[in-house]
């Protein structure tokens, strides 16, 4: 009875004639592969079926040198430098602590089939490796079997790299320019030679299908390895495997400094390289400052406030409420502000103070421009912490 009342409760999906004709069809193309597994064209067999999903598993055309395309690539970077938008992004990217060892990247990757490039977020290991590989191949004429393919964890990931990455480069994301990127059900391809496409791991194992050597690409950079999942893993595994087959293919892990090692010991202690991260001055703001800059008033508590507590307290409550009372005996000696002092008593920690966190957003995004004023690149850390004497 059960079983029988959850099927009535179910919702009933109707399909139109061609949809049933079409899925009838692709049923029957699966077990044609299934039964010929012997067969050499079982992988277009496969790739059919996925024509919803923008043709995932067709195979491009296999990296080739042509003579005509490498000295169209190199005029066209070269006369890109004179555009004064690409001069512009050139500033911002000679920032980077990538940028500053670009030769030394480059020269990495060229001697050597897998490296490990490790460095801290924020120093431009994403959107800059491949392009350095890309211009030192276009400016030494090799640029139409420069063929970069770039996995990235997660789809907004993919595509909004891609379109950073072009703005870098003066270009729109396409297949006018030199970067695309392709995800399920939606695509950008870039041009065929001197490109850079940036996908998920779930499609290049998709092309892997069609593809099993990935003949299509000259560089297979693989981000974030450091998240570990199923997909990466598994790529990891393949990559090693088409590594045998294909001596000339060049292969690039980038990870967080964490577990580096691990990794270039999976492809038999490849070589590392460390890019350092930026180091930023630090500001401390504490919680009395911040009400007092503020002027914000806690409204009182609906219970008894935190530090008034009394009953059914375990040892960790009551250290807290311990630390509390010090902290309020402290700033009531040293504070003139009744405001503040008032305030920091109506104060349930129990509770985030929303009201508190939204002023104080606010109050950054006003006065920006007077919190950089003179001084530079630097990151502001607002600590919501009452503890000022630690």
């Amino acid at each position: 009875m059960q079983v029988q009342r959850e099927r009535e409760q179910r919702q009933e999906v109707r399909m139109t004639e061609s949809h049933e004709k079409h899925l009838t069809g692709m049923l029957q193309s699966l077990t044609h592969a299934s039964s010929s597994l012997d067969r050499p064209d079982i992988s277009s067999s496969i790739a059919s079926m996925d024509t919803c999903q923008n043709d995932f598993s067709q195979p491009k055309s296999l990296v080739k040198d042509d003579e005509e395309a490498n000295e169209w690539l190199k005029k066209n970077l070269i006369s890109k430098k004179s555009y004064q938008t690409y001069q512009k992004m050139q500033e911002f990217r000679k920032n980077l602590p990538s940028y500053q060892m670009k030769d030394k990247i480059v020269e990495l990757i060229s001697l050597n089939q897998v490296v490990v490039i490790s460095g801290e977020t924020g120093c431009g290991k994403t959107t800059q490796v491949a392009q350095f590989i890309l211009d030192d191949a276009i400016m030494k004429g090799k640029g139409s079997t420069c063929r970069i393919v770039c996995t990235q964890p997660r789809r907004i990931s993919a595509i909004s790299i891609a379109e950073r990455v072009a703005e870098e480069r003066g270009e729109t994301v396409g297949s006018t320019g030199s970067t695309g990127y392709q995800i399920r059900l939606e695509s950008q391809p870039p041009r065929d030679h001197g490109s850079i496409t940036f996908c998920t791991t779930g499609v290049i194992l998709r092309w892997l299908i069609s593809d099993p050597d990935l003949e299509r690409a000259s560089h297979v950079i693989i981000d974030e390895i450091h998240e570990r999942s199923i997909h990466s893993d598994f790529l990891l595994i393949v990559v090693r495997d088409i590594l045998l087959r294909r001596p000339h293919l060049k292969v690039v892990l980038m990870s967080a400094t964490l577990n580096a090692e691990k990794f270039s010991n999976y492809f038999n202690n490849c070589p590392m390289l460390n890019i350092p991260g930026f180091t930023f001055p630090v500001r401390q703001h504490f919680l009395e400052e911040i009400l007092k800059f503020l002027g914000y008033k806690c409204p009182p508590a609906t219970k008894v406030p935190f530090f008034r507590r009394r009953g059914g307290r375990n040892e960790e409550k009551r250290r807290k409420e311990e630390m509390w009372g010090e902290y309020l005996h402290l700033v009531r000696s040293r504070e003139k502000d009744d405001l503040v002092v008032q305030s920091l008593e109506n104060m349930d920690f129990d509770k985030i103070d929303y009201s508190l966190v939204e002023q104080l957003l606010m109050h950054i995004a006003r006065n920006m421009e007077v919190i950089f004023k003179g001084l530079g690149e630097f990151a502001l850390i607002l600590r919501i912490a009452p503890y000022s004497h630690e």
